[in-house]
């Protein structure tokens, strides 16, 4: 008996963390640690929901620069993404190869994209008013870009914010969960070298600074 038992716990398959089973949440040990991060996001949840509202005529400068200011919010949502996503996936992605790889873009697709694409479905069935519609959007080369959530990269406002205005972020989520895995792996190796990651973060900044003064040059 004694032997079998040893075969029968040779045999067994070591379980995985549940990370890498619940690959779209955080672990029960990961949400007591970060769980702070969940009124961090409650409240950029409201100020992102006010910024899609008009404020009330005459109201103070103040007030209104406040209410439009709902992009530096869903900034810091990509920011926090960021976090979560590498305290659930490190492991996974830099020791499990493509294994890995697959278990997160499975994820990821699936947490995002079937709801993206029902609430499209709903929007543009509210746009067709009679038989002749449903051709002229079968056709229409702004609908297929939503199909596929390239609108955001169109350039083009109207475009972006065509059949379902706030879904342009879904544009930009899918691209940096494509993105996130070509990150994380490479930058591993010199998480522990500080003078590697300053140099990083420096060049990150001065990037994002450049495009944001380029964004806001009148010329432009």
């Amino acid at each position: 008996r004694r032997g079998r038992a040893l075969r029968g716990v040779r045999g067994a398959r070591p379980r995985e963390p549940a990370a890498h089973h619940e690959a779209s949440g955080l672990t029960a040990e990961g949400a007591a640690t970060i769980a702070p991060l969940t009124g961090i996001r409650f409240v950029a949840a409201i100020l992102v929901f006010n910024a899609h509202l008009v404020p009330p005529a005459g109201a103070p400068a103040v007030v209104s620069g406040f209410a439009l200011a709902g992009h530096d919010w869903m900034t810091m949502f990509f920011v926090l993404s960021g976090l979560i996503l590498t305290w659930n996936y490190d492991r996974l992605l830099t020791e499990r190869g493509a294994r890995g790889l697959h278990i997160y873009y499975v994820a990821r697709f699936a947490r995002i994209y079937p709801l993206y694409l029902l609430t499209l479905a709903v929007a543009v069935v509210l746009t067709v008013q009679q038989s002749a519609d449903i051709g002229r959007l079968v056709t229409d080369p702004v609908l297929w870009l939503h199909v596929v959530a390239q609108q955001t990269w169109s350039g083009d406002l109207s475009v972006a914010y065509g059949f379902n205005g706030p879904a342009w972020s879904v544009g930009v989520e899918l691209f940096l969960y494509a993105l996130f895995p070509l990150l994380l792996i490479p930058l591993r190796r010199i998480r522990q070298n500080v003078r590697a990651l300053l140099i990083v973060c420096a060049a990150a900044v001065l990037v994002i600074a450049d495009h944001g003064m380029e964004q806001n040059d009148p010329a432009n």
